[in-house]
């Protein structure tokens, strides 16, 4: 193999011995130069921070990330010195943070105050953009032989454009299967010195899962012996994203957003059970904590609004067949998986996997074979550089075995529509070659269901009020039945960021239903939990409007001015400002003995106009007036009173309102 850079050459299998220059120290004895023993490489990506993992040659180095926007690391900025030590085999992680989203950067480390900056020791990566919406490539392949003398893959990666590359595992062949946490640290740093390998992880960000020939030998799992001291390892030496599951001896499952796409990168090796067991609830390959987890992750990207999840299985997804080393023999586990995606009505999942060595794809039609309505494109790619293999399957768009292979995914995301472009690559000793294009596009993403429903009356309608949750919704429909019934009907439909329509098409003291239903063009969120309303009377809705309480006591005086709230109501007054209902009865000039009695009247009133002649006993002067808004008439000339009063004489009216 070649080496590059400045840095010694790997050393002999499970023999952590650094080559490097020798001085003397003060007192005479022999001290190493600190130096690098192979990398560095860069990982655990976001808009403002950044990972970069390195083993050095001994213990007690000071050593810090220098970061820059130009090559030759001008006015770097560090992060904080970690001190190497024994008990991780002088492998160092270094984390950067307060970087600017969407930035190239450049990568040196420094040693004891002596920054690296030789060309073939500084890397680069770009930090990732902010949430919002993001066009961007990536590169994904596995299985890389590293015991072949070339590979011509790696540089032809680097010169793809991609953002980052997801290694999916058996990154070599050493099948080590030890307790020894030194010989998996070997395996690294062996990969590490490859100088196509090492370059193309120094310069671009690696999110790296493992598989069983990288893990702990052919068909390995939680069983193997070397299964603590790679996890160990593992959390040492690769600059991976926070492990929900903890340390050191946990599964490496973990999860990272782009844009507005959520990859989840699944361990299908520490946790699985035997391949040869038999399929059934107890066999899993995530194993609980991790298969719970992942439901989590799907539902919360759900919930989200997230447009694109990409799953990543280092090991095929189809395959109908129970060899080993694929979701084959644990079919059981994959259709509880499929099923709780369908039933939770999770969208837009893809699937890299790697493992087979092969390029090949399917457009949906396999998982929805597994599980009807489950419809998941699968992009597969292998060999980085071994022997070509084909299993699993089958896969609409065919396959391609051989080593140098790898894909490569754009994402093009507008903010209205998301697709997903896969190309099958093969790298040749000039350039690489497309083996096939197939291009996904997402469905639109299912808003959230408006939140808070509440139905309110008003004067002559009741609102319906809700929270705008969604940041997808194109629009609100407001559905409406009879309270008790069944059958819901489309009452109305309003605009995106809307918060409440007013259904005026009410029968009054009617009790109705309602729910509202969030739309992203033909895709729509669960309903809203139902509220109830009830159109009050005209009386109640005076209330409501007047005093703010629709059950407000008939007999209060608010205003002191005599009246009570109900006599406010029948003659049209305000019942918080004293005022007075203005009717008059007036004689004849000059004296003949009419009365004529003049009354304002509202429309929804009936009015009588009654007669006395000892404030006791009382006759009706009229028949019942409905009320106009017009000012109202009636003169007693005495044929209904029985005749005009005598001189001196009196005789007493009022009028009497009411409401229907």
């Amino acid at each position: 193999m070649r080496i590059e850079g400045t840095f010694p050459p790997p050393p002999a299998r499970r023999t952590i011995l650094s080559i490097a220059a020798l001085v003397l120290s003060a007192g005479g004895a022999a001290k190493a130069v600190p130096a690098l023993v192979a990398g560095p490489w860069c990982g655990a990506i976001t808009p403002t921070s950044a990972a970069v993992n390195v083993p050095v040659n001994q213990s007690g180095v000071v050593v810090r990330l220098a970061v820059s926007t130009g090559p030759a690391l001008t006015d770097p900025v560090f992060s904080a010195p970690v001190i190497s030590a024994p008990a991780s085999g002088n492998n160092v992680r270094l984390e950067i943070t307060g970087l600017n989203p969407d930035t190239n950067y450049f990568y040196g480390i420094e040693l004891d105050g002596n920054l690296l900056s030789a060309p073939g020791l500084v890397g680069t990566f770009r930090s990732f953009p902010t949430s919002a919406p993001a066009s961007f490539r990536f590169a994904f392949s596995a299985c890389c032989d590293i015991a072949q003398s070339s590979f011509p893959a790696f540089d032809a990666i680097l010169g793809e454009g991609a953002r980052f590359f997801i290694h999916m595992g058996d990154s070599n062949y050493a099948d080590t299967n030890s307790s020894n946490p030194a010989d998996y640290r070997d395996d690294t740093i062996n990969t590490l010195s490859v100088e196509e390998i090492g370059r193309m992880f120094r310069n671009l960000p690696v999110f790296y899962m493992w598989d069983d020939h990288d893990f702990s030998g052919d068909s390995s799992n939680r069983y193997s012996t070397g299964s603590a001291a790679h996890r160990q390892v593992y959390r040492e030496m690769v600059p991976h994203y926070p492990l929900p599951a903890g340390g050191p001896d946990a599964a490496i499952y973990q999860t990272f957003d782009y844009g507005r796409v959520r990859f989840i990168l699944s361990d299908l090796r520490s946790e699985r059970e035997d391949d040869n067991d038999n399929d059934d609830g107890a066999k899993s390959m995530m194993g609980a904590v991790q298969k719970q987890w992942f439901k989590d992750q799907l539902v919360a990207a759900r919930d989200g609004e997230v447009p694109l999840v990409i799953w990543v299985s280092s090991v095929p997804l189809l395959s109908s067949s129970t060899t080993s080393d694929n979701w084959g023999s644990y079919r059981t586990e994959r259709t509880e998986l499929l099923e709780f995606i369908r039933d939770e009505k999770i969208q837009n999942i893809v699937v890299v996997s790697g493992d087979m060595h092969a390029l090949a794809y399917d457009d949906g039609r396999a998982t929805e074979d597994y599980v009807d309505g489950v419809r998941i494109p699968v992009f597969h790619a292998a060999a980085l550089r071994r022997q070509g293999s084909v299993k699993g399957g089958p896969y609409s768009g065919g396959t391609s075995s051989g080593d140098d292979r790898y894909a490569t995914l754009d994402i093009a995301d507008d903010g209205a529509s998301l697709a997903v472009t896969y190309r099958g690559r093969i790298a040749g000793s000039a350039s690489a070659t497309t083996w096939k294009i197939y291009t996904h596009t997402a469905e639109p993403v299912r808003p959230r269901e408006p939140k808070d429903p509440a139905a309110s009356p008003l004067s002559a309608a009741i609102r319906v009020s809700w929270t705008d949750d969604s940041g997808v919704e194109t629009g609100y429909r407001i559905e409406r039945r009879a309270a008790g019934g069944s059958l819901w009907e489309p009452l109305a439909g309003v605009t995106a960021g809307s918060t409440f329509y007013d259904d005026a098409a009410v029968v009054l003291a009617t009790a109705y239903e309602y729910r509202v239903i969030a739309l992203n063009g033909g895709v729509e969120s669960d309903a809203s939990p139902t509220v109830s309303g009830i159109t009050y009377d005209d009386y109640r809705n005076w209330k409501l409007t007047e005093l703010g309480d629709s059950d407000a006591p008939d007999g209060d005086d608010d205003d002191g001015d005599g009246l009570t709230t109900l006599e406010e109501y029948l003659f049209g007054l305000e019942p918080e400002k004293s005022d007075f209902y203005v009717w008059t009865a007036t004689h004849s000039q000059p004296w003949t003995g009419a009365v004529t009695v003049t009354f304002p009247t509202l429309p929804g009133r009936t009015y009588r106009v009654q007669f006395s002649e000892d404030l006791e006993n009382w006759g009706n002067a009229t028949e019942v007036i409905d009320g106009d808004g017009s000012t109202k008439q009636w003169i007693d000339d005495g044929t209904v009173t029985g005749g005009i009063p005598a001189p001196g004489g009196r005789r007493l009216f009022r009028i009497l309102v009411a409401a229907p």
